[in-house]
């Protein structure tokens, strides 16, 4: 079949005797239909004018040395002739991704040279704009390509020796090759279109599918051609950025086959369309596992049948199809328990259809469709471990099935192919529930996880063996996500956190094509099993826990280190939540208690709740007492009680976290209540002393002690004042000396920011927003009152000194009120209509009622 189509393309009928003959009447005939945009001509590729380009690029070819022809796979005429012209010349091509905008040269420059390390002597074919990152490249802009075709008769390949090379799904010249055969392309050929009962006079198929990609080459490009079933082939890049003009197109030309990994049909569902389907046979779900939700919103958004639906198991080793479900027959749904599936047992709670209406998975359930009974010579086998288990590896046999790996020694020696994958058989169907291999599938490509560790790790900003990938289930789009996890080579603050996981980020999504999820974790955060492998899937349990937790600070006004601004309540993190609460000591820890008791009651099992306090002792109390270890004594034995009464509150994760070291130096901090006191050397002597007995306090409570004041201090003992940013809190600037704190003892934390604070927002200068706004504001100030009395602000305590401070900073920044702290009164902000009334635009403020909402919304 492929030596036919070979012998088409170079003008050679082997009837006569090897003769060259002119082309035949087909020759103008189509051979497939070429889209490139959208609003763009479409291009009829006659089987005369692909032959041509074929011949033209066998000949350059041909005067080249031996080695693997590499093919920048652009989805132009020329870079697919230039793959057939190298099988025209006996060479071994194979397709790669090409340069984009989203890698650089440099980056590019790596993956060639991984390409060279793995196939050993390499010629690179590509477009004219591909040379920035391969000048040794072969274009068709060459001077050389202009002169006239040659008469090249092809050379008779061996059916048993490899035909072209298929890379693992196109990604990096890190993955491994399958070698094909002419043998093992038309046996797989013939069993798929049978399975399909392809009719070239009657089907006609559209594909977007690259061609670094076995599904576009060997399952959708190739069989077209050797079938000479009519194709529609769009760009690429050109439909990820539209991806409804593969609709229009099935619609315009009345298409029956498409196929598209899992992804897409979420994809193409969110995008939406009116197209009329009905011509289409089948959709054809393939290279990554099927989700019930993908297949639901993409009938829901089209109005496709079930029986228009089908799914099949495929991979690069089997050339491609190894199963398919039959066409007009709505695939198999199984819901089996997720427990014994764990097991490889297999206990179904459920059956039904595609395209029955949707029902709840129970818990505990997975939902599993069948791909199908085996294609026409491919031997399934599932590999159990015992007799007690009925899942087990798929095995592949026959003759599409590669024995190993271009260049490896087969894996097996009884002629079976290990696939990876799991799975089991039920009522001769296939079903997948896994892989061995911890294989990623990304948007249908299948990414190895050793690969994106060890592009990671040349990075140069990974600690050397600690980074780990894992695919992580993406449920917008019913794929998987690249998780990428690792230890810094050095310790770096917040920001150069962030700038690391966004250059490393950008390296990966490049070099592999991906789009790639990657977090920064805490030095020895990650771990391996007990024979030094990163345990992947144990990682991600951890880092999806992490992404669960939310710490709460609270304390006095130092926790405004993670506010916005100092006087704005409203916290920088998401997942890192200071509370203030006044003044926290152990003379009045006892009127905190409302406040705890309200805030435990909101806590999520993973969260943990820290309470700073004892500085202001540290400052103005220990130093000038009689007494100072009686007085340390005695609060120690305060916070003894209320410690305990919290973790009976709190069963979770509980923290002390010492103060900051006093100021070293006798200055007026301004604060009369809580001033300086005693000298330097008496305040940082029992600082130690009291900070010394809450470590030991924690110990017998078994609680967790961070101590934030040691790591603060200089060389000589004393806090630097530099460190402050107004005599008294330290500066948001070295708000990593906390964040390491508390990452080294409870791991990673999530530091995606906050939503914007509501003084940050834009006032639309109405009444109804300002009060909105205002509510807001309050709400962040008071995060734990459920039902608030908007006219008693201040005489139910909502709003204290500090807090009103806040809300005349944000009538300043927000409403551009002009206020006069000399007229201010506490009266002023009882109400959100006093305030109305007192600072707001004079024509605008209305005496109306106190309005009694509870609201909160913008």
């Amino acid at each position: 079949m492929i030596q036919a189509f070979l012998d088409r393309l170079a003008g050679v009928d082997r009837r006569d005797g090897e003769s060259l003959l002119p082309a035949s009447d087909d020759n103008d005939a189509p051979l497939f239909w070429l889209h490139t945009s959208a609003d763009g001509p479409v291009e009829v590729v006659t089987v005369a004018r692909f032959g041509e380009e074929a011949r033209r690029w066998a000949g350059r070819i041909a005067a080249r040395p031996e080695g693997v022809v590499a093919i920048f796979g652009r989805m132009t005429l020329s870079m697919l002739a230039a793959w057939f012209g190298a099988m025209l010349a006996g060479r071994l091509p194979t397709f790669l991704s090409h340069p984009s905008r989203k890698i650089t040269s440099e980056d590019y420059a790596v993956k060639l040279a991984n390409y060279r390390a793995r196939f050993g002597a390499c010629l690179f074919v590509g477009e004219a704009l591909d040379r920035a990152v391969c000048a040794e490249l072969l274009t068709p802009e060459d001077p050389e390509h202009a002169l006239a075709p040659a008469v090249f008769p092809p050379v008779v390949p061996d059916v048993r020796r490899p035909l072209f090379l298929q890379c693992s799904s196109g990604t990096t010249g890190l993955q491994k090759a399958v070698a094909i055969t002419p043998a093992m392309l038309d046996r797989q050929v013939a069993a798929h279109a049978g399975a399909l009962r392809l009719d070239p006079a009657s089907d006609r198929i559209v594909s977007w599918l690259p061609l670094y990609h076995d599904m576009g080459l060997a399952g959708v490009f190739l069989p077209a051609l050797l079938t000479q079933t009519p194709l529609h082939l769009l760009d690429t890049f050109e439909w990820a950025a539209n991806p409804g003009w593969l609709l229009g197109v099935i619609e315009r030309f009345r298409a029956t086959l498409c196929w598209l990994p899992n992804f897409a049909f979420s994809w193409l569902a969110r995008v939406g369309g009116t197209q009329d389907l009905r011509t289409m046979r089948a959709f054809i779900n393939c290279s990554e596992p099927v989700s019930t939700g993908a297949f639901a919103r993409f009938q829901e958004a089209f109005g496709v049948d079930g029986g228009q639906l089908a799914v099949c198991y495929a991979l690069a080793e089997n050339v491609f199809a190894a199963t398919l479900t039959p066409l007009g027959e709505p695939p198999g749904l199984l819901i089996v328990d997720r427990m014994a599936l764990a097991r490889r047992q297999v206990v179904v709670l459920g059956e039904g259809r595609a395209g029955d209406p949707p029902e709840a998975i129970p818990p505990g359930g997975a939902a599993l469709f069948d791909c199908g009974a085996p294609v026409a010579g491919v031997g399934v086998r599932i590999d159990c471990r015992s007799d007690a288990e009925e899942v087990g590896e798929i095995l592949l046999s026959g003759l599409c099935a590669v024995s190993s790996y271009h260049g490896q020694p087969p894996p097996r020696d009884d002629g079976w192919f290990p696939s990876g994958d799991l799975g089991f058989w039920r009522e001769g169907r296939l079903y997948v529930t896994g892989r061995i291999k911890e294989l990623i599938i990304h948007n249908g490509k299948n990414i190895h996880p050793a690969d994106v560790e060890a592009a990671a790790e040349g990075s140069g900003v990974v600690h050397p063996g600690r980074v780990v990938a894992v695919g992580r289930q993406d449920p917008g789009l019913d794929s998987e996500q690249v998780l990428v996890l690792f230890e810094p080579a050095e310790e770096l603050t917040p920001e150069m956190r962030r700038q690391h996981c966004a250059l490393l980020r950008q390296r990966l999504d490049a070099w592999f094509d991906i789009r790639s999820e990657v977090a920064c974790v805490p030095r020895n955060w990650l771990k391996k099993t007990s024979s030094g492998k990163m345990a992947r899937l144990e990682n991600l349990r951890r880092f999806e826990n992490a992404l669960n937790t939310t710490v709460h600070l609270v304390g006095d006004s130092h926790v405004r280190l993670f506010w916005s601004g100092p006087t704005s309540h409203h916290n920088r993190y998401r997942r890192i939540q200071g509370h203030w609460v006044g003044l926290l000591w152990s003379e009045n820890w006892r009127q905190s208690l409302p406040f705890f008791a309200a805030l435990v009651e909101r806590l999520q099992s993973t969260d943990v709740l820290i309470v700073s306090c004892g500085e202001p002792e540290c400052r103005s109390v220990f130093p000038v007492d009689a007494d100072p270890p009686a007085r340390i004594a005695r609060a120690v034995g305060e916070y003894r009680a209320f410690f305990g009464l919290l973790k009976r509150l709190w069963p979770g994760r509980l923290a002390y976290l010492t103060g900051i070291p006093t100021h070293p130096e006798n200055i007026d901090n301004g604060d009369l209540t809580w001033p300086i006191r005693g000298t330097p050397e008496d305040r940082y002597r029992w600082q130690g002393v009291f900070y010394t007995a809450m470590r030991a306090l924690c110990g017998e409570l078994v609680i967790h002690c961070l101590d934030l004041c040691t790591p603060l201090l200089g060389a000589d003992g004393y806090l630097d004042p530099a460190l402050l940013c107004d005599k008294a809190h330290l500066d948001p600037a070295y708000e990593g000396v906390v964040l390491k704190l508390l990452t080294d003892r409870f791991g990673h934390l999530d530091l995606a920011p906050n939503d914007p604070a509501p003084e940050e927002r834009v006032w639309d200068g109405s009444r109804e927003h300002f009060l909105a706004l205002m509510r807001l504001k309050i709400r962040s100030i008071q995060p734990m009152i459920e039902a608030a009395d908007w006219s008693r602000l201040v005489s139910d305590g909502l709003l204290d000194s500090l807090a009103i401070v806040a809300l005349i900073a944000m009538l300043d920044r927000t409403f551009g009120f002009q206020i006069d702290p000399a007229r201010l009164r506490r009266e002023d902000f009882e109400s959100l209509e006093r305030i109305w009334e007192r600072f707001g635009p004079v024509d605008q403020a209305q005496p109306d009622a106190v309005e009694q909402s509870n609201g909160t919304g913008c």
